[in-house]
């Protein structure tokens, strides 16, 4: 895949062929083969509202996975 247009890109491998993409980070928190837990802080990103926002992509082997699959469930409550 073209990871040359996501500034400040990390990419996290799972296993062998799972790995998770991170790009448009505005500063890295972490270094490279650095072991990261789950809920651990990797990157900040820009809070200007005309910047960039998070890319975030999940792939197995060399493949997009859904990546909302990965993230958790929002609660919404309405009122």
């Amino acid at each position: 895949f073209n990871l040359k247009h996501y500034h400040g890109l990390i990419i996290i491998k799972h296993t062998e062929d799972v790995f998770s993409v991170y790009g448009n980070n505005k500063e890295i928190l972490v270094a490279e083969k650095e072991h990261v837990v789950a809920g651990q802080e990797i990157a900040r990103l820009s809070d200007a509202p005309d910047d960039t926002k998070l890319y975030f992509e999940v792939r197995q082997g060399g493949r997009p996975l859904k990546a909302l699959n990965y993230l958790p469930k929002l609660k919404i409550s309405h009122r």
